[in-house]
């Protein structure tokens, strides 16, 4: 009689084991999936992360492009300057010719002024290009620095969650081997 009720509060042992096991299985299915959708939601975030740089890299090639751009106009501006004086010493050498040709050299100072100006118009729009971008630069920088931090938040999160799985198997475990003992010894 008494072995009767010892087997049925072992058997009954057993299936509150069996019933809190399932639950355990169950809450780490739940952590996996967790777990998965945190590793799904870094991969985005390395995504987005990897499209980002390559926009910087991007906008650092057209910043570069655009400081040619401008060296290139300095230089056709610096022989317009050159060209400018270089009539004024032809003017000085050759008076009676450059006042024949006083016209044509009005129209090309009226020449040279228009594309220097039309320089300066162009320098102003890249210098504002330029001014563009680096903000432009700055907000990815910025959006880049937010992501990593989300980033790091996530790990955080799922190694506190890994670390209570961990706690909670050990504990199942510890019981698991206490109820073994237990089954055992009867």
């Amino acid at each position: 009689m008494e072995s009767r009720a010892l087997i049925e509060a072992k058997e009954a042992g057993v299936k509150a084991f069996d019933a809190q096991n399932a639950g355990n299985m169950k809450e780490l299915e739940d952590i996996k999936r967790k777990l998965d959708e945190i590793q799904r939601n870094k991969d985005l975030l390395e995504g987005i992360n990897d499209k980002l740089q390559a926009d910087i890299l991007t906008i650092e090639e057209k910043y570069s492009q655009s400081e040619a751009e401008v060296k290139c106009l300095k230089h056709i501006l610096a022989a317009f300057v050159e060209t400018k004086e270089a009539a004024a010493k032809a003017f000085d050498a050759e008076k009676v010719e450059i006042m024949k040709e006083l016209d044509n050299l009005k129209r090309k100072i009226e020449d040279i002024q228009a594309i220097k100006d039309l320089t300066e118009s162009e320098n102003d729009e890249l210098r504002s290009e330029i001014l563009a971008t680096k903000h432009k630069h700055s907000l990815f920088e910025a959006e880049v620095k937010s992501l990593k931090m989300e980033l790091n938040e996530l790990e955080l999160a799922k190694d506190v969650v890994v670390k209570a799985f961990d706690a909670e198997k050990a504990e199942t475990l510890t019981e698991l081997d206490d109820l073994k003992r237990k089954v055992e010894e009867i």
